[in-house]
């Protein structure tokens, strides 16, 4: 299990064992949207990603650049990429690239809503431990099978 962020020292699964969580993510989230409404769906993928965020401990974080180091320790772990962070009028834009490609055994569609749901979910809970208002949203600004771009304010 991972403890926190600033522990890890685990570089990215093999390539076979890699396949082995995106057949397992695609089976999970097959079956979640089958039987729930994408409402349900993802307010599952949402809980899922608090639960990520969770994973990093931030009780001595206290600025952008520390917050951006954090994360990106738990992103380069899982081999999913990492992240800048630029405060741009009243918020900040989160921009994620190198994000987990090749879903392949995707085969019924899900994993964009499922990983922009997560990645979303896990920033915004990252944001609100630190302090964020209940006025403030996540919300997406753009996403692509590259990069996704979030925007954290009002």
């Amino acid at each position: 299990m991972i403890e926190d962020a600033t522990k890890f020292t685990t570089q990215a699964p093999p390539a076979d064992r890699a396949d082995d969580a995106e057949l397992l993510v695609s089976l999970i989230s097959a079956e979640i949207f089958a039987t729930a409404s994408s409402a349900q769906a993802e307010g599952f993928f949402t809980s899922v990603g608090y639960r990520l965020a969770a994973i990093v401990a931030m009780d001595d974080v206290h600025d952008l650049h520390g917050l951006t180091t954090r994360i990106n320790a738990l992103w380069h772990a899982l081999g999913w990429g990492e992240v800048r962070m630029d405060v741009q009028g009243n918020g900040i834009v989160v921009h994620h690239h190198g994000l987990p490609r090749g879903w392949n055994t995707d085969a019924s569609g899900h994993w964009p809503v499922v990983l922009r749901t997560l990645l979303t979910s896990a920033y915004d809970r990252w944001f609100r431990v630190l302090g964020s208002g209940n006025s403030l949203r996540t919300t997406v600004l753009r996403a692509s099978e590259e990069a996704l771009e979030l925007y954290h304010g009002v």
